[in-house]
């Protein structure tokens, strides 16, 4: 029993400590970053150049070890090691190498390399890494370099720790199969698992092979058969299923750069209209998708496809970072690299809250190119798991491992007292913004300290009761109402919103599809002169508010016997349309008038428009613009002209109505009747013909 308490407490802490492992970043053209601050800042030196494929790690406190892109590498101090070159990766390999730790050990590494699709078909191979050499800077190990795996491999490679132990598995792919192997205290495995999954035939070698962190999934990207596959993963037993096609659109269509999140619940990729090496940047264009992984169907994982962003770019990779943001690289065209890192700032977050942002990493002069450097995802996997991001609502945290903890001290970083004991604390957050949350973790062999930052998102602010009120069509004390109406008076921010509308409080809560109003546009009241119906405000980031609307059914008080009639003959504009087919022109301006006067008493500052028929002046849509110079087409011969009168302080409703008849005098009609000078209400005919 204690030796398995000591097991689980080590793993506990190989967990722990792994993230600052890739807090240095070394790529493209001299170009690299630290995260030590907790966020990426240029940082200068870098001996490092490559097109493509790259890799460097560090120490469990975040300091530099080496790095390298695969054929050189290269020290702390930015010397390449003594045997450090001649290594069997390339630096146009899009996964030209990685670097993993021998398990157990703090002074062995090995570099995993995998030459490009044009090379000499050394495929995957590795080559060891002693710390203790030169002073401690390193050396490769003239004995331990280029040992062969894997002949005439893809361009892929990814590794993740085993869920079952203290190993970690690297992968990559060969003729439509994957080989695993496992990386041990005692070294490297060459026995590998190999897998065939089936159903999808491949050929191109370039585009990115990534584990998830939570080591359950894999996503792997063939650039020229224009395929991105997912797969099930089983970290124990090495065996890779059920693949799922993950269809792109459009140009961008050829995928490349591969990423989750640090929730291993949505996945992103990066693909282009792999135009080559053509040298103008506006023949390249390239998309980010994003594919939610929480669904429950292949079809809703399909169904879920977001773009993301959109551009004239080339291709490039995607990686997680340390503050578990992911980063893009960005390249005009193969040549010609960008001195900025695009970033998605909220990768958690389903859809376009996601938060892209482009040119948003200075590289302090140095260029990026096609390549980011790749890590065991297991670096990336949240030690500190939270559920929930809207201000004023519940936030639940939790760690990703509980084994062998004794005490736990929360710290929200939002200045609140801290929480001591609880493993699954909950927080409410009043204002929106960048948290740093920490908590202090205490086992039987030490206190260790994780930090994480937690994106809080403002929920919302509404009007939580709003009425609206309709003029009754009839006598029925029923109506069809336009709850979109509530909209400006539920937000000031309405336009920038998602509103949907349910028959219960609950449904709107949940988000139930059985309570949802499909035709908010024409809604009818479910009781006689009132009903309550609820809004759900939603905002990009997904937080919500919910709010009452109340609807109440009144009379209109625009009186009934309140009727004009207006009278034209009909004229002719053209062939098309002749003094025959029944359509004029009316000017009915001076109704308005009329309308007012009968609401002076009111004293409220009214909106009167008018409508061609009543499901229009119901929902009012589609007003007549010019009442001046109307015509009747779509209405020949006679039409009834509908008046809504609205307060315009609230936008209530206080008549509704067909008031305003239209007659078209037939040409011979009008010729003799001078338009039928005993009406209520004459136009003057166009007698100009006579």
């Amino acid at each position: 029993m204690k030796r398995l308490f000591f097991i689980l407490i080590c793993f506990f802490l190989i967990h722990a400590n792994a993230q600052k492992e890739a807090n240095n970043w070394f790529f493209g053209e001299n170009a690299g970053l630290s995260f030590d601050s907790g966020s990426p800042v240029a940082v200068s030196g870098g001996a490092l150049f490559t097109e493509e494929g790259c890799t460097s790690i560090s120490d469990s406190n975040g300091v530099l070890l080496f790095y390298t892109n695969g054929v050189y590498v290269y020290n702390k101090s930015h010397m390449q090691m003594p045997n450090g070159f001649g290594l069997h990766g390339d630096q146009s390999s899009t996964q030209s190498a990685i670097i993993v730790p021998k398990p157990g050990s703090s002074d062995i590494f090995y570099i995993f390399t995998v030459m490009h699709h044009n090379g000499t078909g050394e495929g995957l191979q590795y080559s060891t890494v002693n710390m203790t050499l030169e002073g401690g800077l390193g050396d490769v190990v003239p004995t331990e370099k280029n040992i062969q795996i894997l002949l005439n491999t893809a361009e892929k490679v990814t590794a993740v720790k085993s869920e079952s132990d203290n190993s970690v598995l690297v992968i990559t792919f060969k003729a439509n199969s994957f080989y695993v192997y496992k990386i041990t205290a005692s070294g490297v495995n060459l026995d590998a698992i190999k897998v065939s999954p089936g159903d999808v035939n491949v050929s191109d070698a370039r585009g990115y092979l990534k584990a998830a962190p939570d080591a359950t999934k894999i996503a792997i990207a063939h650039q020229a058969d224009g395929l991105f596959v997912l797969y099930d993963f089983d970290s124990t037993s090495g065996i890779v299923s059920n693949p799922l096609v993950l269809p792109l659109v459009g140009t961008e269509n050829k995928p490349y750069g591969v990423e989750f999140s640090a929730n291993s619940q949505l996945l992103y990729v990066l693909a282009s209209n792999d135009n080559g090496l053509n040298p103008d940047p506006n023949e390249h264009t390239a998309s980010i998708y994003q594919f939610d992984l929480s669904l429950s169907t292949p079809a809703e994982i399909i169904a879920s496809r977001t773009v993301i962003d959109e551009r004239n770019q080339y291709r490039g990779a995607l990686q997680l970072g340390p503050d578990f943001k992911i980063y893009r690289s960005q390249s005009a065209t193969y040549y010609s690299g960008s001195p900025y890192l695009g970033v998605i700032h909220n990768p958690e977050i389903s859809g376009t809250g996601c938060n892209y942002e482009h040119d948003a990493i200075d590289l302090g002069g140095a260029l990026s190119r096609q390549g980011l450097p790749p890590f065991i995802q297991s670096f990336f996997s949240s030690q500190i798991v939270h559920e929930g991001n809207c201000s004023g609502t519940i936030i639940s945290f939790s760690l990703s491992n509980t084994d062998g903890i004794l005490d736990v001290i929360w710290d929200f970083g939002d200045g609140t007292p801290t929480v001591q004991g609880n493993l699954t604390p909950t927080h409410i957050y009043t204002n929106s913004g960048d948290y740093i949350v920490s908590v202090e973790v205490t086992t039987a062999i030490e206190t260790v300290e994780f930090t994480t930052t937690v994106t809080i998102f403002e929920t919302p602010i509404i009007n939580s009761l709003v009425t609206l009120k309709q003029c009754d069509d009839d006598v029925d004390g029923f109506s069809p109402f336009n709850l979109t109406e509530a909209n400006v008076k539920i937000s000031t921010n309405y336009e920038n919103e998602t509103f949907t509308y349910f028959e219960t409080l609950i449904g709107a809560e949940t988000d139930d599809s059985a309570e949802l109003i499909p035709n908010p546009f024409s809604y009818i009241n479910q009781t006689v002169t009132s009903d309550t119906v609820f809004a759900r405000v939603e905002n990009n980031a997904g937080c919500y508010e919910v709010a009452q609307i109340d609807l109440t059914v009144s009379t209109t008080q625009l009186p009934a016997s309140f009727q004009r009639v207006f009278y034209e003959c009909d004229d002719y504009l053209d062939a098309s349309n002749d003094d025959s087919d029944g359509i004029s022109s009316f000017d009915f301006n001076s109704v308005t008038a009329e309308v007012v006067a009968i609401f002076t008493a009111i004293g409220q500052e009214l909106t009167i428009a008018y409508y061609r028929n009543e499901d229009d002046a119901l929902a009012e849509q589609n007003s007549i613009v010019d009442i001046s110079n109307y015509r009747n087409i779509g209405y020949p011969n006679t039409q009834i002209i509908y008046i809504r009168v609205d307060t315009e302080l609230n936008n209530d409703c206080l008549g509704l109505g067909p008031h305003i008849t239209l007659y078209v005098e037939p040409f011979s009609g009008c010729k003799y009747t001078q338009c039928a000078a005993n009406q209520t209400i004459i136009s003057s005919c166009n007698l100009g013909w006579l």
